[in-house]
């Protein structure tokens, strides 16, 4: 039996809802798990905690201080 690792890591994201389309924003969490699966994260976790804002957490035993996002929308 596989002992699962607590998360140790975390990344929230905020969208503006009146410059963020649905789509965009399902787009931003793919780049953000698409860049985390990249730097060897394959277990995390993603919920909604409030106003819209959601969390990303995983373990990592590096610690990554950002990852680089392109931008979704400009204002």
């Amino acid at each position: 039996m596989e002992q699962s690792t607590l998360p140790n890591q975390e990344i929230v994201v905020e969208f503006n809802t009146n410059s963020v389309s649905e789509v965009d924003a399902k787009q931003a969490i793919s780049n953000i798990t698409n860049q985390l699966r990249s730097i060897g994260v394959d277990d995390f976790q993603i919920s909604e905690i409030r106003d819209g804002k959601l969390r990303v957490t995983y373990y990592s035993a590096v610690s990554y201080t950002h990852l680089t996002l392109p931008t979704i929308c400009s204002v």
